[in-house]
């Protein structure tokens, strides 16, 4: 059961405010029987795990696999001490004393030098640092049966309120670019406008506030964090609030140069829907918005954009010319226009061309000096980074056909009349197959006779006349949802001792593979060797071998004592060999991102961010 507190009335809560209420909370109200009586649970509290307590976590997890060898990785709550990252705790009052609550949970305090001081106060957000450990918020106080928002500040203990007005601490909020302050609430904007107990900031106040210069002269609208401004301009727009987006920062930007082309397509078009004239502002500019839009792989960004340039005539600068060209798949232009650019836009353009899928211009532009050989790190993937998308294309294709070729890619009907009950699903994720071939690579080139893999299948579902993927950054093929379904064949488990040289086998692909998760049942033993069940794509390093959980085979009952010996020696043989050639690593490592020390280089990226997704015909993968 989860961790469960008696209390007999709300105010017993004492956690300090590093436990905020739980986002999810499925159980409240709801009755559970403990020790023979019936509670109600009326609140949740949570609270991510300290860096110290991760580390510790991990070491009591690490003793424990290593004092049962390795049989702790078999409880869920050993595992969890690797990958848990928050705990919780369920408050819950006797049933028969709940329909006696009638009070809310009051705030506690003190007064220190006739000021107030609340005591782990109910906090509306994540907070903003604002000084060594002081952190902005607003709490909601509840003193006298009344509710109020102050803004306040403190250390995660004790909150005194804040100096400034509620109108600066809300800025401060809003203008926050911590991600983790992003997920908590979006734009705390309009959360704490419309909070229930909102008394002290009236919102046609704030967003006057918010239009209105600082002390340095540059609108407050142009230092929110995107949710923020994104907001704000919908209720500009919603309440037909007159702006100027001419107003210039201390800086010499304008709100609309500040986020034209950085990704954010809603607020570029918000800027345009509220003046379309803003779109003037890019005549002249060095730094062309629509470049950036289009080397993003904001495909909505820069459409909307380079509409808008064109709608005005604003003349394009010839480096904003061939990035259009790239963008639109416009192929009418001469090799020696190309050839005669200089080499960093020949790069962006080939870029933008890969970013969007326009095979015209890239089969173009490959024979220009554009076309390379794929450089490839070592690892399941059958991509490279600098892979053009003409060539990506082939790549996948041949893939999904040497599994047709090989019985691997069925049709629905066709597995229909299979045994199911000698396979397993493993939903569709196709990287598994890809690390089921990695490793099969790896056996094959080291000569290993006693390390397997189960056959895996991937199955198209019905009705299905396509099948699509995109590709993520990490290289890793993503079909679209509901296409595939991936099985893995059953292996049969036997209760054994390995053999010499299954163990040092087994040592060879642990390293050659780099594999890491080893929480779980992710090896099997069978009468045939040992089967490596686990195949997800994510789970290999083969530069980053996991040398500390190699040795640990030692430690586990599965094998002989009598070749621990042995075992280590070889262990240790290998272990020197791969710290030798450290060196040399490092100079591999600094060789490939020198090749990638220009982003643009990185074709995958393009069509990875931009969502491109590569369809087949079934047909022709079937035939």
């Amino acid at each position: 059961m989860p961790c469960f507190k008696i209390i007999k009335d709300p105010s017993e809560i004492t956690l300090d405010n590093k436990w905020i209420v739980s986002t999810k909370f499925e159980s409240k109200d709801r009755l559970v029987d403990y020790k023979g009586r019936q509670y109600r649970i009326i609140e949740k509290r949570e609270r991510t795990f300290s860096t110290p307590e991760r580390i510790g976590r991990g070491s009591l997890g690490t003793l424990a696999v290593v004092c049962t060898l390795c049989l702790a990785l078999f409880s869920k709550s050993v595992r969890n001490l690797f990958t848990k990252p928050k705990t919780n705790v369920r408050f819950g009052i006797l049933e028969e004393q709940a329909k006696f609550k009638v009070e809310e949970k009051q705030t506690k305090f003190k007064v220190e030098q006739g000021k107030l001081v609340y005591i782990k106060p109910e906090l509306l957000f994540g907070g903003t640092k604002i000084s060594g450990e002081q952190e902005l918020n607003f709490a909601l106080v509840k003193t006298g049966g009344k509710q109020e928002l102050v803004a306040v500040t403190g250390d995660g203990k004790e909150y005194r309120t804040y100096e400034g007005s509620a109108f600066e601490a809300l800025l401060k909020l809003a203008q926050d670019k911590n991600p983790i302050m992003h997920r908590h609430f979006g734009s705390p904007i309009g959360y704490f406008l419309k909070h229930p107990n909102n008394s002290i900031i009236n919102e046609a106040e704030f967003l006057e506030f918010i239009l209105e210069k600082d002390q340095t002269r540059t609108p407050r609208i142009c230092t929110l964090n995107s949710d923020s401004t994104l907001e704000v301009l919908n209720i500009i727009k919603e309440k037909n609030i007159p702006i100027n987006l001419n107003d210039k920062t201390s800086e010499g930007e304008t709100l609309f140069t500040l986020w034209a082309g950085k990704g954010d397509p809603e607020i570029t078009e918000l800027m345009l829907e509220l003046d379309s004239s803003v779109i003037e502002q890019t005549r002249g500019q060095i730094k062309s918005a629509f470049v950036e839009a289009a080397l993003n792989a904001s495909k909505e960004e820069a459409d909307i954009l380079i509409s808008a340039m064109d709608k005005k005539n604003i003349i394009l600068s010839p480096e904003e010319e061939w990035i259009k060209r790239a963008f639109k798949n416009d192929c009418e232009f001469s090799e020696e226009a190309f050839t005669q650019l200089d080499q960093e836009l020949k790069i962006k353009v080939f870029f933008v061309a890969n970013a969007f899928a326009n095979e015209d211009i890239v089969k173009k532009l490959k024979p220009l000096g554009m076309g390379e050989a794929p450089l490839f790190w070592p690892g399941p993937h059958i991509l490279a980074r600098n892979m053009d998308i003409i060539t990506a294309r082939n790549v996948i294709d041949g893939f999904l056909k040497g599994l047709r070729k090989d019985g691997l890619l069925l049709t629905a009907e066709e597995f229909s009349k299979l045994d199911k009950n000698k396979y397993i699903s493993k939903i569709d994720q196709i990287g598994r197959i890809q690390g089921k071939n990695f490793i099969e690579k790896l056996i094959k080139e080291n000569g290993l006779k006693h390390i397997k893999v189960p056959r895996k299948i991937v199955v198209v579902n019905e009705g299905l006349q396509n099948i699509s993927f995109h590709i993520v950054n990490s290289l890793e093929l993503i079909p679209k949802r509901d296409q595939l379904t991936i099985y893995a064949e059953c292996v049969k488990s036997v209760d054994r001792k390995i053999s010499l040289e299954e163990a040092i086998e087994f040592m060879i692909i642990l390293e050659k593979t780099g594999y890491k998760d080893f929480y779980g049942e992710n090896f099997f033993l069978a009468e045939d060797g040992i089967y490596f069940i686990d195949t997800e794509y994510k789970d290999f390093s083969p530069r980053q071998p996991q040398f500390s959980f190699i040795k640990a085979i030692t430690n586990t009952n599965l094998m002989d004592p009598k070749d621990a010996e042995t075992f280590l020696a070889e262990y240790q043989k290998r272990k020197e060999a791969y710290d030798k050639e450290k060196e040399l690593r490092r100079a591999q490592l600094k060789e490939y991102r020198l090749a990638f020390k220009n982003p643009y280089k990185r074709l995958a990226t393009g069509y990875s961010n931009s969502g491109h997704e590569f369809a087949f015909q079934l047909n022709s993968l079937l035939t």
